[in-house]
C-alpha cells in the first residue's frame, strides 16, 4: 500500500525572492497546505497544488470533492494532477470542516478566493479562477456562485439537486454590483450533472439559460446529453462577450471522476474563457482569433533594424 501524501508547510513569502535569470518561474511548487482565516476568526484550510515548471499568474481550479474524499488521493483519481501539469495549471482543494460540507459554504468559499487570489508569491490569475464540485459539494458551490458569480469565470456542478424557488426568487429581485442589473442576469459558464432531471434541477438550468442568452434548441454532443450555445444573434457589450454554454447530463457524479471527464470538461468549457474587470461583475469573454478581432501581423525594415 502506498504512503500517504501529506502536504508540506508553505514557505513564508519573506524568505521569497524573485531570480531575475527566471523572472516568471513559480517557484512554490509541489503539494503544499493552505490555511486560511475566516472573518469570524476561526481557521479552514485547503491544498494547494502546483505543478513543477508552472510559471506565475496560470488558471486556477478550484476544487471541491465530495465529503470524506482524502485529497490527494481524489486529485489523482480525478485526473486533475496530471491535467495541471498538461495545461500548466493550478489546483485548490477545499475541505469541508469535520470531514462534511455544510449547507451553506460561502464564507469559507468567498475567504478562499480572496485569499488565494492576494497570498504573495503565488501569483493566481483571478480572471481565470474555475470551481469544480463533486457530490455533496456541488450545491455549496452552486449557491456560492450564483450569489458572487465574479470569483468564477465557469463552474460544474457534478451532483447537483437544482435551485429552490426561494433562491431563485431571490436572486432574481437582488442587484448585483452593477446598477441596473440583477444577480440573474450574470452570465455564467456552467456544466452541471444530476441523477435525473427533477423541477428544482429544471429550474437551475432554465435560470442559466436566460442568464447566458442561450439558444432555445440544445446539441447532443459525445460527451454532454444537452449542450445550450449562447444565441450568435448577440453580441454582449463593448467588453464582455456572449460565451457561456450551458452543459447538462443525467448520470452519477461519480461517473465524472476520471481525468477524461476533467480533460473534456477544461477544455469544452473552461479554456480560454476568462472574467475581466471591464465591470464590477466581471466582464466575461472568451480568447479568440487575433486577426478575426482585427489585428495583422506585418513585417517591415525600420531605421536601424527590423520588426514585426
Amino acid at each position: 500500500m502506498n504512503e500517504k501524501i501529506k502536504a508540506k508547510a508553505l514557505p513564508d513569502a519573506a524568505t521569497l525572492t524573485i531570480d531575475p535569470k527566471h523572472y516568471y518561474r513559480q517557484d512554490v511548487v509541489g503539494y503544499y497546505e493552505f490555511p486560511c482565516p475566516l472573518e469570524d476568526g476561526t481557521m479552514r484550510s485547503a491544498k494547494l497544488y502546483l505543478a513543477e515548471n508552472s510559471i506565475y499568474t496560470q488558471p486556477t481550479v478550484f476544487l471541491l470533492p465530495p465529503s470524506g474524499t482524502d485529497a490527494w488521493e481524489f486529485l489523482e483519481e480525478s485526473g486533475w494532477k496530471n491535467l495541471a501539469e498538461k495545461e500548466n495549471l493550478y489546483l485548490v482543494v477545499l475541505e469541508p470542516e469535520n470531514g462534511a460540507w455544510k449547507t451553506d459554504e460561502t464564507e469559507y468559499i468567498g475567504s478562499m478566493v480572496k485569499y488565494i487570489n492576494t497570498r504573495p508569491f503565488f501569483a493566481a490569475f483571478a480572471s481565470k479562477f474555475y470551481g469544480v464540485a463533486y457530490g455533496d459539494g456541488a450545491d455549496c458551490l452552486g449557491r456560492y456562485s450564483r450569489r458572487y458569480a465574479k470569483s468564477f469565470a465557469g463552474v460544474a456542478l457534478l451532483g447537483t439537486t437544482g435551485m429552490s424557488q426561494e433562491e431563485k426568487i431571490f436572486l432574481e429581485t437582488t442587484d448585483s454590483p452593477v446598477k441596473g442589473v440583477r444577480l440573474s442576469q450574470i452570465q455564467m459558464s456552467v456544466w452541471a450533472v444530476a441523477a435525473e432531471e427533477t423541477a428544482a434541477v429544471s429550474r437551475m438550468l432554465e435560470y442559466y439559460r436566460k442568464a447566458d442568452h442561450s439558444q432555445e434548441k440544445a446539441e447532443k454532443t459525445a460527451w454532454a446529453d444537452q449542450v445550450y450555445r449562447p444565441d450568435p444573434a448577440g453580441s454582449g457589450s463593448l467588453d464582455e462577450d456572449w460565451c457561456a454554454d450551458v452543459i447538462f447530463s443525467v448520470g452519477s457524479w461519480k461517473d465524472c471522476v476520471s481525468e477524461e471527464f476533467s480533460e473534456t470538461l477544461y477544455r469544452h468549457l473552461f479554456k480560454g474563457t476568462g472574467r475581466y474587470t471591464g465591470n464590477a461583475n466581471g466582464a466575461l469573454r472568451h480568447d479568440g482569433d487575433m486577426e478575426e478581432r482585427g489585428f495583422r501581423f506585418f513585417s517591415e525594415m525600420v531605421p536601424g533594424g527590423f520588426r514585426e
